[in-house]
Parts: C-alpha cells; structure tokens; sequence
C-alpha cells in the first residue's frame, strides 16, 4: 500500500535524477561521460526503472485508495501523464544512446530535453502539493467529525 510519504520520495528521487544529468550535460567532463555510449544507456535504464517507474506505480496506487476525493483524481491523472512524459523524453535520450549517435547530437537532444524535463517535474511538484494538502485537509475533517 502506497502512502504519501513513499509517492514523496520516489518524486524527490526524479527531481534528483534531473539535477543529477544536468550536471552530467554541464560538467567540464560532460563529453567523456555522454559520449559513454554503454554506462548511459545502463545509467539511464535503472533510472526508468528505479526511479521514474516506482513513482508512476505508488502514484496510480495512491489515487486508486483515494478515488472521488475532491478533485484529488484529475491531479493524480495529471501526475500520470507527466510521468509517462518524463519516461518518454529519457526513453528517447536512451535510444540515441542505444543508435550509437555521435556526441553532438546527444549534447542536442539534452539541450532539448533538460528544460522539458524540468518544467514538467516544476508541475508535478506543484499538484503533489495540492494533492498532499487535500488529503491532509480531508484527515483533519475526518479526525474533526469523530465522535
């Protein structure tokens, strides 16, 4: 049974993969590390898998518990999507990687792709909040309502 708190780490492990391949793009070393074609692709996969994937997994969980809570569907409908988007712009890195492409076109793709990333983990940040704070207010009514 997924909770909030487990759905929080798995975003915060997200948020830290984008910084962490941010820093890869922007290192003084950024050419020897994305131009290792095999650790990439490796390094990206157990980043789908390990990272992304568990969070879409607690996230439908949790909006499966909480289904009809406010408004709380459409936000975790929103999470979802952002979530198979942030997949798909690592899966694409991915098969560059996988396509053997020459290190420029991979220094374009992450150009292009690094902001996207973070805009939809700025969104999704943003409805985890609602979400967190809808569910909180909804135990709090609850815990008011008790005899």
């Amino acid at each position: 049974m997924a909770t909030l708190e487990e759905a929080d780490n798995f975003l915060v492990g997200v948020e830290n993969l984008y910084t962490d391949l941010k820093d890869k793009y922007s290192s003084k070393t950024n050419e020897r590390v994305l131009s290792s074609h095999v650790w990439m692709i490796d390094y990206i996969s157990n980043a789908i898998n390990k990272k992304v994937t568990p969070l879409k997994d607690s996230l439908s969980m949790l909006r499966d518990q909480h289904v009809g809570d406010f408004k709380s569907s459409t936000q975790f409908d929103a999470l979802l999507k952002f979530c198979d988007e942030i997949n798909k712009i690592l899966n694409d890195i991915n098969q560059l990687y996988k396509m053997r492409s020459n290190v420029v076109d991979i220094k374009l793709k992450f150009q292009y792709a690094l902001p996207q990333i973070q805009d939809k983990l700025k969104h999704m940040r943003n409805r985890f909040n609602i979400i967190k704070s809808q569910l909180s207010k909804k135990q709090f009514e609850l815990e008011e309502d008790w005899p």
